[in-house]
């Protein structure tokens, strides 16, 4: 059975989905089988022209393109993750007190692989302005030192009372598991300590997006 855990940053809800031995099993299989094998994965600084948001040609992404994303679940019909993730996703709208309805008009409109290796290899801040909610599955994960993806407070001009919901808020995942957060928030993934240059951790993540039949349905 998934669990959740909800954490309540700055205080923005984001959950924590941490798969069970069975689904993980099945979600490792089909990424593997499916996705991995018939894809290459290419240099983020080879197609993103250098761009200073990725830290070395050490973090490679499939599923992406200079001008546009794909989806790799959709497009190799990744099965098990898809309805891994829309659980996790109802348990999120649960969680947070949203529309239960709502999940019937999510969509996933683009998902990607990221592998990241080496003491060098980060993401620097970023949001997804334009989604709804945002996911991260983490495929595979070495234990190590560092490795952390960062969600950044949005509200830094608080009163100096107010400081511990300024700080930038880091969470240390681990294999088959899955984060929901809104596309808003400002995130960026930290670089395995030097002593652990021979890492590895390979995640897919996506953007989520709400049909607009969802707002042209009659209310009560």
């Amino acid at each position: 059975m998934t669990t959740t855990t909800v954490r309540k940053l700055f205080p923005i809800p984001v959950t924590l989905h941490q798969s069970d031995e069975d689904e993980h099993k099945k979600i490792y299989s089909e990424i593997e089988n499916r996705a991995l094998s018939q894809s290459h994965f290419r240099s983020a600084e080879k197609y993103a022209g250098n761009s200073p948001e990725f830290g070395t040609s050490e973090l490679i992404k499939v599923g992406e393109t200079p001008n546009a994303s794909s989806n790799i679940i959709k497009e190799f019909k990744l099965f098990y993750t898809e309805q891994f993730l829309f659980k996790c996703l109802e348990s999120y709208l649960d969680k947070v007190g949203d529309n239960p309805e709502k999940v019937n008009y999510l969509d996933i409109v683009c998902s990607w692989i990221a592998r990241y290796g080496g003491d060098k290899s980060h993401l620097m801040a970023h949001q997804h302005a334009h989604s709804y909610l945002s996911f991260v599955y983490y495929h595979h994960i070495d234990q190590a030192e560092g490795g952390e993806i960062v969600f950044h407070a949005p509200n830094h001009c608080l009163p100096w009372f107010f400081s511990s919901l300024a700080e930038s808020q880091f969470l240390k995942p681990c294999s088959g598991m899955a984060i929901i957060f809104p596309s808003f928030l400002v995130h960026s993934v930290n670089s395995f300590q030097q002593q652990e240059e021979n890492k590895l951790r390979i995640s897919l993540a996506g953007e989520i997006r709400i049909s607009p039949e969802f707002y042209a349905k009659p209310r009560d």
